[in-house]
């Protein structure tokens, strides 16, 4: 995105991570989807060489870690440090911290079906 900021941070309110996120959405495109394509396609090269993949993810990169985790076979245990306790958890504050709530860790929708605890339950995590 051409807008941003060079000197803000990537996950500032209106800065790249959000942009990155309305520029998938107005093609029709998840973010999100895209971050757990790319650790999915990660893990599926380190397996040709390593039995055992464990994964680690801090803040908001423990949710499309937590999804990959849940979709690959292959990944044996993850460690999530700091990362969002629930889906409703981003959204609560009146004015969310960009850093803790980014649009690009949503699913539209999605806590009709389950939230971010209920995808711990179907993993390995690690402490």
């Amino acid at each position: 995105p051409t807008t941003c900021s060079p000197w803000q941070k990537f996950f500032s309110q209106y800065e790249y991570d959000f942009h990155f996120t309305c520029l998938g959405e107005m093609t029709g495109l998840n973010y999100l989807g895209g971050r757990v394509k790319d650790i999915l396609s990660a893990v599926e090269l380190l397996s040709q060489n390593c039995p055992d993949i464990h994964l680690e993810a801090r803040g908001q990169g423990g949710v499309p870690a937590l999804i990959a985790a849940v979709l690959s076979d292959k990944i044996k245990s993850i460690k999530l440090v700091d990362i969002p306790e629930s889906w409703e958890s981003m959204l609560l504050p009146l004015i969310p911290d960009a850093e803790k709530s980014a649009r690009a860790c949503m699913i539209d929708g999605i806590m009709s079906y389950f939230d971010l605890a209920d995808l711990k339950e179907l993993v390995t995590v690690v402490k």
